[in-house]
């Protein structure tokens, strides 16, 4: 790692350090630590065991025993380490959210499924999958309502065309005035002429 990589982890390390403490006050004993991680490309985060902490297996395999001690087990989740991408756009926005509403109950509820979902993706098993289970729900019922609300939205935005409108056009009215002016024309020249036949004849008689 050259010096510049160098001050760009450590710079990104000071950046996120605030939502890593912030994280870390909320899950409490569920989590060793949270730091940041360059390991991750598609992931928001992870969860690996610390140094006197069980593998996926492990833990599966102490669950099994029947003579298994709920202490033990407890020390052990708490030997998680909890590693974070930062650019990640989920981990962005908790970052974000952390500063701004810190006991928000949205944010709070955020970083609970983030961290049950990373037991998942890890090979761990939720504490209560019972209420991971709702908070899955909760969020997919929030997707459907927002996208019932831009389908309205969109559906409202549509304008209805205009009904044609039903006035005769000018051309037709100029062309009818200018046929009935043709017909009062000629009908004014034969009675014009019938007058002028008539005084002819009876010029004759006389």
């Amino acid at each position: 790692m050259d010096a510049g990589e160098k001050d760009e982890k450590t710079q990104v390390e000071e950046e996120y350090s605030s939502l890593c403490d912030w994280m870390k006050q909320r899950l409490g004993d569920k989590v060793e630590k949270v730091q940041i991680s360059k390991r991750m490309s598609s992931s928001p985060c992870m969860l690996v065991a610390g140094k006197h902490g069980w593998s996926p297996n492990m833990e599966r395999l102490m669950k099994a025993q029947t003579l298994g001690d709920e202490s033990i087990l407890s020390y052990a989740r708490g030997c998680r380490i909890m590693e974070i991408n930062p650019n990640h756009p989920i981990i962005q926005h908790l970052h974000k959210s952390s500063r701004e509403t810190p006991r928000s109950a949205q944010t709070i509820r955020t970083l609970e499924l983030l961290h049950e979902t990373a037991l998942l993706a890890c090979g761990f098993t939720p504490e209560n999958p019972a209420e991971f289970g709702a908070r899955v729900y909760e969020v997919m019922g929030l997707t459907l309502d927002r996208k019932q609300n831009s389908s309205s939205d969109a559906a409202s935005d549509e304008t209805i065309p205009d009904e044609p409108d039903a006035t005769v056009d000018t051309a037709e009215i100029v062309e009818s005035d200018e046929a009935d002016a043709e017909i009062i024309e000629s009908e004014t020249v034969n009675n014009n002429s019938q007058k002028e036949n008539e005084s002819w004849r009876s010029q004759v008689k006389v």
